[in-house]
């Protein structure tokens, strides 16, 4: 487990950080897994830097008390912008505002030119936790992808064909990440490689259009005529078996054709990142982002689109 606080330092002028701590677990299974996770996340944030990644200023170690076991921590740029989760929920229950199709735009390129970056790394780097939850605002809301404890890198072999090298596939524990972004390959506990973030990445894109995650309000008939609510892992066993949620033909045709590729069912059919940043880079129209400190969205919202299982 680890906990996540805001702190000031008291020297005049600082900025706040956030103090990222692994606390202990119960189990001896969970506290394993947490400290890989919290290793994993120390190691490749000291190596990696990128304008839409959390930014690692420190890591120390403090006791509970004098006898107390050590306690590791990470020293975190603090963003006080929120999640875009907490930004979908808003938007889900509010009839317009909240934030408009060129923030979602934004925030799309944005995260899609981390993810190119984590995967251009060599050896590449695949996230495997991409969610509404971990990617966070500052205050000019621009994203900063948090939390890379369940990231690997990918032992790739030298190959010289490309398209060889980008077919490999690993064995990765089944069933990482979230649920609902899961990709049905990790679903089903198959070999997978760095193309599980794109599947992650359309579902993320389609909530950030939509503005509603995935499964909000959702409820699926039942066999004796009573509706049931409609779970992650419900609508990750529909994901393996093609099931996708609608796509709305109000939305820019660029973005409809690469949120259909990036959570195509065949992996090496999914595009680079690389190649999604280049089809989001004209859709970008910086004088309808939102400012927050000015005030709400500049143009009204698209309509939004409701999610329903196929």
């Amino acid at each position: 487990m680890v906990a996540l606080h805001r702190w000031r330092p008291a020297a005049h002028g600082s900025q706040p950080v956030a103090v990222k701590t692994h606390l202990p677990d119960a189990s001896c299974a969970g506290a394993a897994g947490a400290a890989r996770d919290f290793l994993t996340e120390l190691t490749l944030l000291g190596r990696l830097k990128h304008p839409h990644l959390v930014t690692l200023h420190g890591v120390g170690v403090s006791r509970a008390g004098a006898e107390g076991p050590p306690r590791p921590f990470l020293v975190l740029e603090a963003l006080s912008g929120g999640s875009l989760r907490d930004l979908l929920v808003r938007a889900s229950g509010a009839a317009s505002g909240v934030y408009c199709q060129a923030d979602a735009l934004k925030w799309a390129s944005q995260i899609a030119s981390l993810l190119a970056y984590l995967h251009s790394r060599r050896p590449a780097v695949v996230y495997r936790d991409l969610k509404a939850e971990n990617a966070m605002l500052d205050d000019k809301w621009d994203v900063r992808v948090i939390d890379l404890g369940l990231s690997k890198a990918l032992p790739r072999t030298r190959s010289p064909d490309a398209a060889a090298a980008a077919a490999e596939v690993y064995e990765m524990t089944p069933k990482t990440g979230g649920v609902k972004y899961m990709a049905p390959e990790v679903w089903r506990g198959e070999p997978a490689n760095e193309t599980v973030d794109q599947y992650s990445y359309a579902i993320l894109l389609w909530e950030l259009l939509s503005r509603r995650g995935l499964l909000f309000m959702r409820t699926q008939r039942q066999a004796d005529g009573s509706r049931c609510e409609i779970t992650p892992a419900m609508w990750a066993e529909t994901a393996a078996k093609g099931g996708r949620p609608p796509v709305h033909s109000g939305w820019p045709e660029r973005v409809r054709a690469t949120m259909l590729q990036c959570w195509h069912p065949q992996p090496a059919r999914r595009p680079a990142f690389s190649d999604v940043v280049l089809a989001l880079a004209h859709l970008q129209t910086p004088e309808l982002w939102t400012d927050p400190r000015k005030g709400p969205c500049a143009a009204p919202p698209e309509p939004a689109c409701a999610c329903a299982l196929q």
